[in-house]
This record gives C-alpha cells, sequence and structure tokens, in this order.
C-alpha cells in the first residue's frame, strides 16, 4: 500500500544517534501488516547535519533541520529531523509502528528490550540506536500473544512470562539468551502476578498473595504472606529490596518490599490512589519512580516525599516504562501502530 520512515518525526541532540526504521505496510485485501525494508534506500538533505550510515543507522552531527528520505520500488517517503540542544523533558517518539508492547527493560549491556504480543524480543543496541532481534520465544498453542511481563537479571538472565502460559521461562545469557529452562509456579493450583529478579533469585508474587524465593539450584522458599495483592515487582537500585505495585479493592499504593519480611511493607505514596490504573514502574537513582497511568493515558513520578505528578499525558494505555543509565525515561503504549516515547534527560 505504501511505505514509511518510522519515526516521521525525529527529535535528537548533536552526537546522538537514533533509532530508524523503513517499513513497507502491505495488505491481502483482508488483513494489512508491516515488513521491514532489506538494505533501504535512506538518504539526507542536510548529510552536514544528519548522516544515515548503512550499519549505524542515524547520527547527528550539527544543529540543524533536515529531511530524510527513502526510496523503495518507486514509491517514497520522508521524515523530519530536528538536531538542536532540546530542554530537559523533552518528549518525543524514540520508536513508533509497533505491535501492542507488553514490557520494556533497560540494562548498559543489552540497551533498551522491548517485548510485544508477537515472539520476538528486540533490542535498541546501547551505542548505535539500532533496533535488532535480542531473543525469540515459542507461545504453545493455542496461544499466540507473545510476552506478557519480562524481567532483566544482574547476570544478564531474563526471566519471561508467556501470555497465557502458567510458569517463567529464563532465557540465559551464557546461552545469548538463544536458551532457556522453565521455572514451575511454586503453588501449582495458582496463578504467577508478577516477579523480579534480586540478585541470582527470582522473587515470584501469587495471586494468592504468597511470596516465593526460586534459586539457581531450583528450590524454592516461601518468605511468607503480603498485606495486599502485588501486580507489578522492580528490583529497588537504592536499598537492593523490591518496588511493587499493589492493589486492595480498588485502592492502588507504591511499595518498598522486603522479601525475607514481606508482611511489613513501605507505603510510598502519600495518597494512595482510590483507582485501578496503575501498569508499570521504574525506579530511578534519584530516589523517583516512574509508574504509568494506563486507564488515564499518563507518565507519573513519585517523588521521595510521596508526592505524585504526571511528567507526560495524552498517551494511549501506556503499559510499560524504563529508565537508563542517563535518566532518560521510557514510556510505551499497549495499542496496535504502539509507540515507545523517550523523555530527554
Amino acid at each position: 500500500m505504501r511505505i514509511s520512515l518510522e519515526p516521521p518525526l525525529i527529535k535528537a541532540r548533536v552526537k546522538e544517534f537514533h533509532p530508524l526504521r523503513a517499513l513497507a505496510w502491505k495488505t491481502d485485501g483482508t488483513a494489512a501488516w508491516t515488513e521491514p525494508i532489506d538494505n533501504p534506500k535512506i538518504s539526507s538533505d542536510n548529510s552536514s547535519s544528519v548522516s544515515v550510515e548503512r550499519q549505524k543507522g542515524m547520527r547527528v552531527n550539527a544543529p540543524g533541520h533536515c529531511t530524510l528520505r527513502l526510496e523503495h520500488e518507486g514509491q517514497y517517503a520522508e521524515a523530519a529531523v530536528e538536531a538542536g540542544a532540546h530542554p530537559r523533558g523533552t518528549v518525543t517518539d524514540w520508536v513508533t509502528a509497533l505491535p501492542p508492547v507488553s514490557d520494556i527493560v533497560w540494562t548498559e549491556k543489552t540497551g533498551l528490550l522491548i517485548a510485544t504480543r508477537e515472539p520476538t524480543i528486540w533490542q535498541i543496541d546501547p551505542s548505535t540506536r539500532k533496533l535488532q532481534p535480542a531473543a525469540g520465544v515459542v507461545p504453545k498453542p493455542p496461544f499466540y500473544g507473545g510476552v506478557e511481563t519480562l524481567a532483566r537479571a544482574g547476570n544478564g538472565d531474563l526471566a519471561i512470562h508467556l501470555f497465557g502460559e502458567p510458569d517463567l521461562l529464563v532465557l540465559t545469557t551464557n546461552s545469548d539468551l538463544s536458551a532457556s529452562y522453565t521455572v514451575s509456579k511454586p503453588e501449582p493450583e495458582n496463578s504467577i502476578f508478577a516477579f523480579a529478579w534480586q540478585g541470582t533469585d527470582l522473587i515470584i508474587a501469587m495471586h494468592t498473595q504468597t511470596l516465593w524465593r526460586y534459586t539457581p539450584d531450583g528450590q524454592y522458599a516461601l518468605l511468607g504472606r503480603t498485606p495486599h495483592l502485588i501486580k507489578r515487582l522492580a528490583p529497588d537500585p537504592d536499598t537492593g529490596k523490591l518496588l511493587g505495585i499493589t492493589v486492595e479493592t480498588k485502592r492502588q499504593q507504591i511499595c518498598r518490599i522486603d522479601p525475607d519480611q514481606p508482611d511489613a511493607m513501605e507505603e510510598l505514596l502519600a495518597d494512595p490512589l482510590q483507582t485501578n490504573t496503575l501498569a508499570a514502574l521504574a525506579p530511578a537513582r534519584s530516589g523517583e519512580i516512574y509508574v504509568t497511568d494506563f486507564h488515564g493515558g499518563r507518565l507519573l513520578c513519585v517523588g521521595p516525599d510521596g508526592s505524585l505528578t504526571t511528567m507526560v499525558a495524552g498517551l494511549k494505555n501506556p503499559n510499560a516504562v524504563g529508565v537508563d543509565g542517563d535518566g532518560t525515561v521510557y514510556v510505551a503504549d499497549f495499542a496496535d501502530q504502539a509507540v515507545i516515547r523517550r523523555v530527554m534527560p
């Protein structure tokens, strides 16, 4: 039907690389889908400001405005680039035209890992900013829903909860994420709600409000019960404990959780939300915590004093958030033609 350059509008600073994709939009008369264009012919009308390298992608060399042009089989597409000293807090599209994004995780070694409702887990290379496959998962029939949640361990292992699957899958870093093993749920008759790594141990929260520790030798240990249901977990880099989104009827709270004392949660929100709308969270080393308001379409920030402020509004069902080592925040949609946006530090 057409071709496109994604994102169609790019805001970047000098010396930055930026993800850039060339897509072909196709249809068979009933369904419609996109496919990446192999070896796309992309040119810049101001190469002194922005250049496109085949192996490294798009690079900003100097301030200025330019247009990137794509030609493929007689069709043409353009993307505009604004290269300059964008102020802190600037929100820009980072990757566009994605399937619904279920989770994102940043690590220094792998860059930004992107899980969608498709079998491929994607990676944005931390040095070149190129989007490339990082790993593949195989959902079992009759479920073809891709990844529900993922968590990255300090040693590089990647724990995954597949949509519709009862257990967890761990992709090993020593196999370059090409081999895996299964972590069965500790309570066969109940469901896993959340999980996160604490060192090399996997902490698993069940819908029965029990908290379990899974160790590398394949052993489970019951840590206790939590006062409220945990729907999302993440490591807390400042304390070595865990952060979680908890639910009590329609009351939601952000808590700090010590796995050795799960019955004594530290509530962090000064005013808990009287609604069930928080979807994901990611801590920053400044002591702030970023959370997504799924139904409200917002990216929120929890301050050290428990205050809750809006950073970005007007999003489309934000379901995932991550923070990189420079303090850049990434937030992603759970919707068709999803967008991952970045908030410049």
